[in-house]
């Protein structure tokens, strides 16, 4: 494969003809070092003279080993030993932005997607203009030289010179305006198991978390919430917090309190020891019922033509099956709550945060200390979990604030109540789906209804081009359109039903309840016909071989019939460029499923680390199946009635079934996996529960014993 490379792309790639490179390497206070014997092949790639040589990635390693695919997609190129760079985070910069986000953002499963291309150019073009600085230094032909683990060989005299010792002249030549990128069928690294970059620091305690940075002289803050969203503070009382030992300051906000002390007990002690009167407003008569009757309200509108296609005469309808399904608010429980540290300098500040979008970061704590983006540098941790939470900004700012009002470093952790009560949620949703059935069984015609609120008004991003000013909110409405399935007729209307609410991104965003809707859907219809629901769903998929592929697939994965007792159910879906289906066995004792096994066949187009690929199918599973099983955000009076992981529980680890991922290289393009495990879960178990019952389940989290709705008309 062979690339041309415009001017531009040299520059957004950052090569510089000559000089040496800054490692952006941060001491414990944050300053910049310069890295002098460094030198900067591209904006990727920095090569020292001791050999170690540097990966810079500007995704953020939340678990979905980012780092990892990074460093081995440019040792590929470089042909070198992955064992042998390092990874550093890349500073804010405009050559590090996302493409098509026009900022730094990690986020949308488009890790893999963003960077195959450009780190393997990084690592190609290195390699060639170390390989013409070799060739110039022994006046020979370039094709006279060849390289093998990072040094490089003249064929002719056999000498051989190290990367590092020609790093120097490397950078000042100018980069090459073709660069020929190896075929698959030459990959030595990619495609193979990858062993993880941070694995041995997290198993041993080593990797340093956001909550885990220090920095000299840091005091330590919490924050308490108004408990309705949209409330105001009308006065702190602080006498006693004051008080007590080791407490520094309380900051009030418009809707919540910031407590500064030196530790997290005495910070927390103090918050609890606060007097403050709130000031609730209208959000204090929202609760659970109110809600799900809000989005009943939104279906009864007209709603918005999503797509429609196809035509049915109502004569060719032979029985018409009606459903009404529905999904709670949902929190997204990451094990490391929010947190960020901020140390403001005399002319510039360092933030340290496990964030998953820097540039947005960047501009919001610049705008809380007065200074100029470029006055504040981003240092990106290790995140201990995300799922989509840290996609946003508040916390960031908190911490902001409570460094300027005391002028000292700052770390502002949120507690566990504080995260579950006053989180982002996943909206709630509701959907209503009439399918026609012709005498023969066969679905000709889909109508459905989706109800969820347009998340784009709870949005603090700026620069980053998702913020759209299109009639639909196309994240609401992903996972439903587009209909993979072969129907005569299909319509899809979107209904908005806002929610004074904090909501915000979830992992597989709009594709976590709509997956649910259709494939439970189709198993409900497939049995209303008497067919097989796998058989059913390859019959209405034969323009889709990637489904057809990922679900007889699945087949192979269970070689005996389920024991007496035991159910099994299936779905398949497309998302974030990867197909996954997922079959499940269950069995049900006192109206609760409990799942045994999963079998999974995922279709990513190329599996460049396919531990890493089944990893994140069996993350994505256990993650899907939390919410399918458990997972409920209700509300009392305008409050978060669950507030700590006994009360918003997640599954244990004596329930985690046992889970088989079988991986079907299709040749496609790469396509995401870190959310592409979520969707297809839980309507895998909820069709296990059909064919246990006999009854849809027609709300999440699964409830056997209440869902008695009939299955058609």
């Amino acid at each position: 494969m062979t690339l041309l490379i415009t001017r531009r792309t040299i520059l957004r790639m950052g090569v510089c003809a000559g000089g040496f490179a800054v490692g952006c390497l941060f001491t414990a206070s944050g300053r910049e070092q310069t890295a002098s014997t460094s030198s900067r092949m591209n904006a990727w790639v920095v090569i020292g003279v001791d050999d170690v040589i540097t990966v810079r990635v500007s995704h953020t390693e939340m678990g979905q080993c980012i780092h990892t695919l990074a460093v081995n997609l440019v040792a590929e190129e470089l042909e070198v030993d992955p064992a042998k760079l390092q990874v550093e985070v890349a500073p804010v910069a405009p050559e590090y932005e996302t493409p098509g986000f026009h900022a730094m953002l990690t986020g949308g499963s488009t890790s893999a997607i963003t960077s195959f291309d450009p780190l393997r150019l990084a690592g190609a073009s290195a390699r060639m203009m170390l390989v013409a600085a070799a060739a110039k230094r022994w006046h020979c032909a370039v094709q006279n030289c060849e390289v093998q683990d990072g040094r490089i060989r003249n064929r002719s005299t056999g000498a051989v010179l190290s990367y590092g010792a020609v790093a120097e002249a490397a950078a000042k030549l100018t980069p090459p305006r073709e660069v020929k990128l190896k075929p698959a069928s030459q990959w030595r690294i990619l495609g193979r198991p990858m062993r993880r970059l941070e694995g041995r620091d997290k198993v041993r305690g080593a990797a340093r978390f956001g909550i885990d940075v220090q920095v000299p002289g840091m005091l330590i803050g919490s924050v308490l919430h108004c408990p309705v969203a949209g409330g105001r503070l009308r006065h702190v009382g602080a006498d006693s917090a004051m008080a007590m030992p080791g407490v520094v300051k309380v900051v009030p906000l418009d809707d919540a309190v910031i407590v500064v002390a030196k530790s997290f007990w005495a910070v927390s002690k103090a918050i609890d020891a606060l007097s403050v009167d709130w000031d609730e407003g209208p959000g204090a008569s929202i609760d659970s019922a109110g809600i799900s009757q809000s989005l009943d309200k939104a279906l009864a509108t007209d709603g918005i033509v999503v797509t429609e296609h196809g035509d049915v005469a109502p004569t060719e309808v032979h029985t018409r099956v009606a459903l009404r399904l529905e999904v709670p608010l949902l929190a997204h429980a990451s094990f490391e709550p929010p947190t960020a540290a901020v140390s403001i300098g005399e002319h510039d500040a360092d933030v340290w945060a496990p964030t998953q979008v820097q540039t947005m970061a960047r501009e919001v704590v610049a705008e809380v200390l007065g200074m100029t983006p470029e006055q504040v540098r981003i240092h990106t941790t290790l995140c201990g979990g995300s799922f989509g939470r840290k996609l946003r900004l508040d916390y960031l700012r908190q911490a902001a604030i409570a460094a300027k009002a005391v002028n000292r470093p700052v770390k502002l952790i949120w507690s566990r109540n504080e995260d579950i009560q006053h989180d982002y949620y996943r909206p709630p949703a509701a959907t209503m789906i009439e399918v026609g059935l012709n005498s023969n069984g066969l679905p000709i015609s889909w109508t459905q209804k989706l109800a969820v609120p347009d998340l784009r008004p709870h949005l603090e991003v700026s620069k980053v081009s998702i913020r759209r000013a299109d009639t639909i909110d196309s994240q609401a409405v992903e996972g439903a359109a587009p209909f993979p399935y072969q129907i005569g007729h299909h319509r899809l209307t979107w209904h908005n039903a806002p929610l004074a609410v904090r909501l915000g991104w979830w992992r597989s965003v709009g594709h976590s309840f709509n997956a649910w809707f259709v494939e439970h859907a189709m198993d409900v219809i497939a049995r209303k016909a008497a067919q097989d629901p796998v058989a059913f769903r390859l019959g209405l998929l034969k323009d889709r071989p990637r489904h057809q592929a990922v679900l007889r697939t699945l087949g192979p994965l269970w070689p005996e019939a389920p024991k007496t007792g035991r159910f099994r159910g299936t779905a398949v879906h497309e998302c974030y460029g990867s197909v996954v289906a997922q079959s499940v066995e269950i069995s049900i004792e006192e109206g609760v499923p409990t799942v045994h096994r999963v079998a999974c066949a995922v279709d990513c187009g190329m599996a460049l680390d396919p531990d890493g690929v089944r990893a994140q199918m069996e993350g994505g599973i256990i993650f899907g199946l939390t919410a399918a099983l458990f997972g409920e955000i209700t509300v009392q009076n305008g409050r978060t009635q669950q507030n700590n992981l006994d009360s918003y529980r997640l599954l244990a680890l004596g329930e985690a079934p046992e889970v088989t991922v079988a991986i079907v290289n299709s040749g496609a393009v790469v396509g995401g996996a870190g959310e592409a495990g979520v969707p297809p879960i839980a309507p895998a178990v909820c069709n296990a529960v059909l064919a246990a019952t006999g009854q849809p389940v027609t709300r999440l989290p699964i409830r056997v014993a209440t869902n008695t709705k009939s299955i058609g008309t």
